[in-house]
């Protein structure tokens, strides 16, 4: 599960040329799971809700081991997820978001949440938000579904999502 979840994950990285790639050890620690591992990545990774959400989703979807070799057959696997029989989250998640994932990491740019004064090389990963109901207002699905506290993130990526291939 943690190789394809690599896989997906260094997928992506390629195509948008984010480098280092992603890498996979396990994890020392002191606990009884066996099963605890540690990916490491570029940092672009982490310098928004949105990329954080798309990473940590990416990995999730490792559980349903997608085989693929390029695009093409990595949207059969999507669609393979999609109508899994478990029903998920995240099957439903991919449904939302599988045609927006490479447009959102193209354009990361426009979605790193900046304060008003920000000065470029500053990196802010949240804005002025509710804190109880962060969570499903600033990753990946919202901006699919465009409701993110900022309408006009939301007006830009309703134009750069409605211009996919």
């Amino acid at each position: 599960m943690m190789k394809a979840a690599l896989k997906l994950v260094n997928y992506y990285e390629k195509a948008h040329k984010l480098t280092p790639r992603s890498t996979l050890m396990r994890a020392t620690h002191s606990g009884t799971d066996q099963y605890v591992y540690l990916f490491q990545g570029p940092g672009v990774w982490s310098q928004g809700s949105v990329m954080i959400a798309i990473y940590t989703f990416l990995i999730r979807i490792g559980f349903f081991k997608p085989n693929f070799k390029d695009e093409d057959s990595l949207m059969k696997e999507y669609s393979r997820i999609i109508n899994h029989s478990n029903g998920s989250n995240d099957t439903r998640y991919l449904r939302t978001v599988h045609k927006n994932l490479h447009l959102a990491i193209e354009h990361r740019d426009k979605h790193l949440f900046k304060k008003p004064d920000y000065k470029k090389g500053d990196k802010v990963l949240f804005h002025d938000s509710n804190m109880n109901s962060f969570h499903h207002h600033s990753g990946i699905v919202s901006l699919s579904q465009f409701n993110t506290p900022v309408k006009e993130l939301n007006d830009e990526f309703r134009k750069i999502f409605s211009n996919r291939k």
